[in-house]
């Protein structure tokens, strides 16, 4: 992560990561696209800082959940999303640090295929309960981009 932040001119490339770098329960919001895979599961890329977007080459997602929750306060929201295929894993990190799931929505690249994605919030304190969304149609039918797809990205 440290190396990707770099590229991307965020901050200094000697940062030390997500896991210390935020004021203990100062924030109402976090949002993450955290790594979907570990280390051993299928080829990384050969680059570092694409290795460490998408595996937990950098941090993981145990570290990132851990992060939000010491970052936000007591009631806080995290948003995040996840492939669908490892939401049992999803769902133990958040619970490990004091998450409740409150609402999911599931990416279909269209109608009838398999969700790709779960967009996911998770809340500090949130107790039980979780809404179901409709699911979010990257395209329609007919094969081009859905309305609502377009509408989110014109």
């Amino acid at each position: 992560m440290n190396e990707g932040v770099g590229v991307n001119g965020v901050v200094d490339p000697a940062w030390e990561g997500v896991r210390d770098a935020f004021a203990c329960g100062a924030y109402d919001v976090c949002i993450s696209n955290p790594p979907y895979f570990t280390a051993m599961e299928g080829a990384l890329s050969p680059h570092a800082h694409l290795a460490a977007a998408r595996g937990d080459t950098g941090s993981t997602l145990d570290d990132v959940c851990r992060a939000a929750a010491r970052a936000l306060r007591w009631g806080g929201r995290f948003y995040l999303c996840y492939p669908p295929r490892r939401i049992e894993y999803l769902h133990a990190c958040l619970a490990k640090y004091g998450f409740h799931v409150k609402a999911m929505r599931f990416v279909h690249q269209r109608p009838g295929a398999a969700a790709q994605l779960v967009l996911c919030e998770a809340r500090t304190g949130g107790g039980e309960g979780c809404e179901i969304s409709a699911p979010f149609w990257v395209e329609g039918a007919d094969g081009g981009k859905s309305d609502e797809y377009r509408a989110c990205f014109p």
